[in-house]
């Protein structure tokens, strides 16, 4: 399998020995630009490493270029690798992806269903011609929400004791683009806060637990939330009401 788009993966490598491959491919004119970030452990991986993402020049197989990193590891049998993510996985199916992913960009893992721990500033993604990262960086439009992960940003902002007021200034240029999910956060949170058994009540009734959310969206108390706003207050494990509103 040949590909000429940006090979991704993972490199467990020690850092002089990366930069020195990296270089060597540069040299050699087989890779015109290269973008790398160092992981610290997080919920993902126990182990530090970098993500890596190559730009070939021509057509190349991902798993034979990926052996150019094999790098001899004195306390283990096994070399030290570079390992290509396949497509599959759905993390770095575009540039933009990988950039977002690499700096546990919190909106983008949002509207992936993801989280980390750990985040990174943009600087901390190093580059071949940095010049050339910082123009992609800034072609990039922000990461807009979808309407699960704007439902669970806000929600979790409930949780935290948050009012109406600190949800608009963190996500009201996203929610207002939406009526219907704004009216319904409101209610959530407003609920929340003047009344917690009300607002316990109104979370069962949008999240029964005998059964999933109805097929049409419909709901006594709000019935044009649509299916996928429901299902993201579903997903929120274990909510509760603030303890200082019980």
């Amino acid at each position: 399998m040949t590909t000429t788009k940006p090979v991704a993966g993972v490199s467990y490598n020690s850092e002089p020995f990366l930069l020195g491959v990296l270089a060597d491919l540069v040299k050699a004119g087989k890779v015109s630009q290269w973008y790398l970030v160092h992981h610290d452990p997080d919920t993902d991986s126990k182990k530090p490493h970098w993500h890596l993402l190559l730009f070939p020049t021509s057509a190349v197989n991902p798993f034979a270029l990926a052996t150019l990193f094999d790098e001899v590891d004195p306390t283990n049998e096994k070399p030290l690798r570079f390992l290509p993510t396949p497509e599959t996985q759905g993390r770095c199916l575009s540039v933009p992806d990988w950039l977002f992913y690499a700096v546990h960009d919190p909106d983008y893992l949002a509207s992936k269903g993801l989280s980390r721990s750990v985040h990174y500033s943009r600087d901390a993604v190093r580059a071949c011609d940095p010049d050339e990262l910082s123009q992609r960086w800034a072609s990039i439009p922000p990461v807009r929400l979808g309407r699960q992960a704007l439902t669970a940003r806000a929600v979790g902002m409930v949780r935290e004791g948050k009012g109406w007021t600190d949800i608009l200034l963190a996500l009201g240029a996203e929610i207002a683009r939406d009526p219907v999910l704004l009216g319904f956060l409101r209610e959530v949170c407003e609920c929340a806060h003047q009344n917690a058994e009300a607002a316990s009540a109104l979370l069962r009734e949008l999240t029964p637990p005998e059964k999933p959310a109805s097929s049409t969206g419909r709901n006594s108390l709000f019935p044009d939330v649509p299916d996928d706003v429901l299902r993201a207050v579903g997903l929120l494990d274990d909510f509760g009401i603030p303890d200082d509103l019980v």
